[in-house]
């Protein structure tokens, strides 16, 4: 028998999702399984053609309908908060399936039989979503009209509603990210007899320490011995910049030499640029101006994070994941992080990284500030830091846990108490 035809479908070709679904099947078995992709939205080229290079069959119509759950407006989801607190959360929780159920009709099913099709056409033996629940609901209904089984993989929290909690049924397996991802998973009904915690990879031959990060502080305009800090990331309300801008000026007032990079770009929507101007109105105040660089989007991070004395991913609200967090690792450099979310599945506090409370700046600061002052302790830490990311967040690791899953479920053993190699995979909470 040959390979098995996987079809992968994410509704984005941009951002962490597609990342981590190019990093999937890079590590993937080519004599076991045979990956076909469909990016619904073709708003990036950059993975496409990393895969496309790789040899992989991309489908991307250069545009596509939107999904329902990407038609949310804030307008939309303040009405859910107004019935909430008029009517109570049942009220809203009836408002938002009745939405949902509508988004789907509207904008979802047309998508169910183009997708049904193609498992046809190539002979699909099992669909890996990339959508979560909300997001995936037209490639699960096709994959269950064409009676194949589909895996639903989760990134991201998502308050799902009863409407989308149907497709549940349709689900041979959910992948999650992190145990906080399937502990919500499993808070809003989710069978946990069906969940598995797949955490995100890296290969880290790609952050291994580089010899040109030394040009890093020259292209800025600083001299070699300047501490710098950095965050790396799409610039958005919740990851925390404001906090980490607030815990550098209580830096800087204790190494003047100190600078920052602040390293990615917001979505191009008003409130993305909106929040990109407040933070640049922040650092040009008297004790940052001057001290702090928004790169904008940066296709050499390993070189600019290779630069950096301290990797901080001051995350507001928890990190499905943090894919930073592995990458500032896998490069040898201490991280700073908050403690929630995917961290604390990846960081021993003490050891192979620092953990702080969210939203408290003056531990972020202090945090940082001890590092800068022993560097042989950071430099431990870091080492460390290298030597998990190798030993359990690699490519062929995450490959391993997702070939297990699939061989599970195509032999008809989905439940992980009737496959050994998957049964220590379990959410376990």
């Amino acid at each position: 028998m040959g390979p098995r035809n996987v079809l992968f479908v994410a509704n984005t070709a941009k951002g962490g999702v597609a990342f981590s679904l190019y990093r999937l099947i890079k590590g993937l078995d080519p004599e076991r399984y045979r990956p076909i992709v469909l990016f619904r939205n073709l708003n990036d080229l950059h993975i496409h053609d990393r895969l496309v290079a790789a040899g992989v069959r991309v489908i991307s119509p250069r545009s596509s309908a939107p999904t329902g759950a990407e038609r949310r407006s804030d307008a939309r989801r303040d009405i859910a908060s107004q019935l909430a607190a008029r009517f109570g959360q049942p009220a809203a929780q009836v408002y938002r399936s009745l939405k949902s159920a509508y988004q789907f009709t509207r904008y979802d099913l047309r998508q169910v039989y183009p997708v049904w099709r193609l498992i046809h056409a190539e002979r699909i033996d099992l669909v890996h979503s990339h959508n979560g629940l909300r997001g995936g609901k037209a490639e699960i209904l096709a994959a269950r009209l064409a009676g194949v089984p589909c895996v639903c993989h989760t990134h991201m929290f998502a308050e799902l509603t009863g409407f989308e909690r149907v497709f549940a049924r349709s689900v041979a397996a959910f992948l999650y990210i992190s145990q906080a991802i399937a502990a919500d998973g499993v808070r809003q009904g989710l069978p946990p007899a069906r969940g598995f915690v797949v955490p995100n990879a890296i290969d880290p031959d790609e952050f291994a320490p580089q010899p040109e990060a030394q040009t890093v502080r020259r292209e800025f305009g600083w001299p070699p011995e300047t501490p710098l800090i950095g965050v790396v990331g799409r610039l958005d309300w919740w990851k925390g910049h404001d906090d980490f801008l607030e815990a550098f000026a209580a830096i800087a007032r204790q190494k003047p030499q100190a600078r920052a990079l602040i390293i990615g770009a917001p979505e191009p929507s008003p409130r993305g640029r909106a929040y990109l101007a407040q933070l640049q109105r922040r650092a040009g105040q008297p004790d940052l101006v001057g001290r702090v660089v928004f790169t904008g989007f940066r296709r050499d991070i390993p070189r600019l994070m290779a630069a950096l004395d301290v990797v901080v991913m001051p995350s507001s609200e928890p990190e499905p994941f943090g894919l930073v967090m592995l990458e500032g690792m896998a490069a040898g450099r201490p991280v700073v992080a908050t403690a929630a979310g995917g961290a604390l599945d990846v960081i021993e506090d003490g050891v192979t990284g620092l953990l702080t409370p969210r939203r408290d700046p003056h531990r972020l600061g202090d945090t940082i500030l001890a590092l800068l002052h022993d560097p042989d302790r950071a430099q431990r830490i870091g080492q460390a830091a290298a030597r998990r990311v190798a030993e359990k967040f690699t490519l062929h690791h995450q490959a391993a846990v997702a070939q297990a899953i699939y061989a599970a479920i195509l032999a008809g053993s989905a439940d992980a108490a009737q496959a050994r190699s998957v049964k220590t995979l379990k959410v376990s909470l």
